[in-house]
């Protein structure tokens, strides 16, 4: 380890010892055909200081370049955006362990009763997202996006709670959604390629 690696780990400990915490943000570069999804950096983020705030960087990124790739950008975008709005991911307790930091991370203990509704919301958004992905037939991207929205959130809810016996639900509405996105763009490029 180099002085400079050591002298960022100091830091690091400074401010968590500070009350911050550390968090990562999703972002979507795309490019014609093919969407890149990716991670930020660790980001600290200070007790005043608000995480959704700090990720409007990366929802700009992904604003102006997110969009542009056929079928999965405009997928990756609002599943990223919606990711950020919510405030990223919490690395705080993972960053901490790494650098071996010795004091408790504070972490949010939820209730059973709390973990028990999560469990049973979670369980229906992700028929939600099924019965979606069946009506994108009659409602077009209007059935499919807030299919993919509510799929995606069943399933970080599902993991969440380590409760893995309805994850296939939300899997079967996420791959009904992504697939009807998927046909429908084909069918516009396609259709565009031969009007010309």
């Amino acid at each position: 380890m180099n002085q400079y690696q050591q002298y960022e780990i100091d830091t690091i400990k400074k401010e968590l010892e500070n009350g911050s915490r550390i968090f990562r943000y999703d972002y979507v570069i795309s490019i014609i055909l093919i969407s890149f999804k990716r991670t930020s950096k660790p980001i600290i983020v200070r007790s005043c200081d608000s995480s959704k705030m700090m990720g409007m960087k990366y929802n700009l990124i992904t604003m102006l370049f997110g969009w542009w790739g056929f079928p999965s950008g405009p997928l990756l975008t609002l599943a990223s955006l919606l990711h950020n709005f919510r405030g990223g991911s919490d690395c705080t307790k993972e960053i901490a362990e790494i650098i071996g930091y010795a004091k408790t991370v504070r972490v949010e203990v939820k209730s059973d009763a709390e973990i028990e509704k999560e469990i049973v919301d979670a369980k229906k958004m992700a028929k939600y997202s099924i019965y979606l992905g069946l009506s994108s037939i009659f409602l077009t991207f209007f059935g499919a996006i807030p299919g993919l929205i509510i799929g995606h959130k069943a399933l970080n809810l599902l993991k969440r709670t380590n409760y893995f016996k309805d994850i296939k639900n939300a899997k079967i509405g996420l791959a009904i959604n992504y697939s009807y996105c998927a046909i429908i763009s084909i069918i516009v490029i396609v259709l565009e390629i031969l009007g010309k």
